[in-house]
């Protein structure tokens, strides 16, 4: 090693915390078996080709035990546990883990899943009842993962907070002093060192209670095993998870295209979790491996006693495997994976990993099909130079990257909503275009019997007894004769300021509709007629869509923002194509108006209205009542 320059010290600090640092796949192009230097300052081989880093993690002349070498390097600060199965080599390492196996198998994992589909629905549920924006890892990503694997291990779920501090300071490679993350090791063996005595006292269905009944019957594996597996089943099989299901989501959120066809067919969110594996998974700072003999790798010749780092994560990005290795790809036809590790050490829990992610990753979209980010996505705080994690990582006693992140400010706020507000009679019969009207009609030099004529109709329209299309006649020909788009821009002008100035009975609805966008909900502007009015409203609520009727139903008035025809079975057909395309719920339509003909709408296309008509609309408009102050806008 002394005759090599190291290209690198391993962790390297992420720019973008998404995608790993350039020096890793520069190194893959370039030298893929190059000197590095670790965090501790120790010299290793850092290995980045797929097919190299296969060979280093099955290949028995890397050896994890013989990290307890003197002069061995480290990739910690602190001693390595001669009792943790990840720092084993057979056979102790396979007798242990053909124990351990029993808590893994595909059949327990099978019996888990409806306890993880529950744990997914309860933590939704929570979120959905909370803030509207939030840390996905700790109201979602962490507990699902601590609830899981506290079951299987037969860990109380209570102690919750211990074991996030302890994971914390267990996984840093540079973070805490070293006194500091040897105590968290011992608070976290004397622990399970208890928890033993409790299984034997009160044994249940989880693998230290069968653990504990093996050894007292067989005398193997002994208590510190027992202890050191619980160790590394806990904080690898929670905190790697955490990471890489908010990872997973962050990546699919940043690719519209694949979360769409995983819409479309949700059969593929297990190739969905592959791929978010491979691109996100898992870190392993501490799984070095020493060389018992020098060993050619790939064309470069390791001494024997090297400490060697086979990087999973950019293994997992070699082109000569992965075509595009940057894409995220559900459909790619190369499923080899080395992300979950290979060989010996490859982790025992992937398959619960798998179930837990793919339940996990699913029923968050299907509760919170709106889901997005609540900031840029370089403003996601990560958590640097730890042991397992990468942002974004499962447990592998063969993996490599030793930077761990968990993206906070994923918005998931509640189950999607729409606020529809109705402003066909409201923008006609209650607010300020009978003033614009009015003066519009002035200014034309025709008399104003035509626009109290139109009003006579719209109010009788109010009250229910005026065929619309009557009442839609009159009011058109209020337009005879005029430059259609000077007119609606006159309207907009007219509208806008009447709408600022408070004048209207508008302002319980508006404040209304700004609260739903406020919490994320779509907000729909619906507008069989006039539509110069609904600009304003859109530009101060921050409408998603307007809904308004063509031209050519309006008598080839331009009528502004244009949207769907909004007649009849045209407006219904256009409200289910709303509401499927933006994943609404039965019981999440609210409606806005002053009066229910929209409400009937929703309800015959099978979505019951939580909010009917604004009551306030309804009885000034009953009344005659078009504006709450009297006197013009200013113009």
């Amino acid at each position: 090693m002394s005759e090599h320059i190291p290209r690198f010290t391993y962790p390297t600090k992420r720019t973008d915390p998404l995608v790993p640092p350039d020096v890793y796949a520069q190194a893959q192009r370039e030298e893929p078996v190059c000197p590095i230097t670790l965090a501790t300052g120790d010299p290793a081989w850092f290995v980045a080709r797929h097919e190299d880093v296969r060979t280093a993690l099955s290949d028995r002349r890397f050896s994890r035990e013989a990290l307890f070498r003197p002069g061995a390097a480290r990739a910690q600060v602190v001693e390595p546990d001669p009792d943790s199965m990840l720092t084993m080599d057979p056979p102790r390492h396979t007798r242990l883990r053909k124990l351990a196996n029993r808590a893994f198998s595909p059949q327990r994992v099978e019996r888990l899943r409806p306890y993880v589909e529950q744990v997914a629905a309860d933590l939704l549920d929570a979120m959905e009842a909370g803030p509207p924006a939030g840390d996905l890892a700790e109201v979602y990503a962490r507990p699902l993962a601590l609830r899981v694997i506290c079951r299987t291990l037969g860990v109380p779920f209570e102690d919750y907070d211990r074991f996030g501090a302890w994971s914390d300071r267990f996984m840093s490679l540079t973070k805490y002093p070293p006194e500091e993350i040897n105590q968290a090791s011992q608070d976290m063996r004397e622990y399970f060192a208890q928890l033993i005595g409790l299984r034997r006292a009160e044994p249940g269905d989880d693998l230290i209670s069968a653990l504990v009944q093996i050894h007292d019957e067989e005398g193997e594996p002994s208590e510190a095993e027992i202890v050191g597996l619980g160790t590394l089943v806990l904080i690898a099989g929670h905190d790697t998870t955490v990471t890489v299901l908010c990872g997973g989501t962050a990546t699919l959120l940043g690719n519209p295209d694949q979360l769409a066809l995983l819409r479309a067919n949700p059969a593929l969110f297990p190739d969905a979790v592959e791929e978010v594996v491979r691109l996100n998974g898992p870190g392993g700072g501490t799984a070095i491996r020493i060389t018992t003999s020098d060993v050619n790798l790939g064309g470069t010749v390791i001494p024997e006693g090297s400490a060697v780092l086979a990087s999973v994560g950019t293994a997992s990005r070699d082109p000569e495997v992965y075509p595009e290795p940057d894409r995220y790809l559900i459909q790619r036809e190369n499923r080899t994976q080395v992300a979950f590790g290979h060989g010996p050490h490859f982790c025992i829990g992937a398959g619960l990993a798998r179930v837990e992610l793919a339940i996990g990753m699913r029923a968050l979209f299907d509760r919170f099909p709106l889901l997005r980010l609540a900031v840029p996505p370089e403003q996601l705080r990560w958590k640097d130079f730890a042991a397992l994690g990468d942002g974004k990582s499962f447990p592998s006693p063969g993996a490599d990257r030793a930077m761990s992140a968990h993206p906070a400010g994923l918005r998931p706020a509640h189950p999607p909503a729409v606020a529809f507000f109705d402003v066909d009679e409201t923008l006609i019969s209650v607010n300020s275009m009978s003033g614009f009207l009015r003066h519009h009609v002035r200014a034309s030099g025709r008399p104003l019997s035509v626009f109290d004529e139109a009003v006579r109709g719209l109010r009788a329209l109010a009250q229910g007894g005026a065929p619309r299309a009557d009442v839609a006649r009159a009011y058109y020909r209020l337009y005879e004769g005029s430059d259609d788009r000077e007119l609606a821009a006159q309207g907009r002008a007219w509208f806008a300021a009447e709408l600022r100035s408070g004048a209207l009975f508008l302002t319980e609805s508006v404040a209304a509709l700004r609260e739903h966008r406020r919490r994320g909900d779509t907000v729909v502007l619906v507008s069989g007629s006039f539509a110069p009015c609904l600009d304003p409203i859109a530009e101060q609520v921050g409408a998603d869509a307007v809904f308004c009727a063509r031209p050519e139903t309006v008598g080839g008035v331009h009528t502004g923002r244009l949207g769907a025809a909004m007649i009849g079975e045209e407006k219904a057909h256009a409200v289910r194509t709303l509401l499927r395309e933006r994943g609404i719920p039965r019981g999440r339509c609210h409606a806005y108006g002053d009066h229910a003909t929209d409400l009937e709408m929703l309800r015959a296309v099978g979505h019951p209205v939580v909010v009917g008509a604004d009551p306030v609309l309804v009885r000034h408009a009953e009344a005659g009542e078009w504006r709450r102050l009297p006197g013009a806008p200013p113009r």
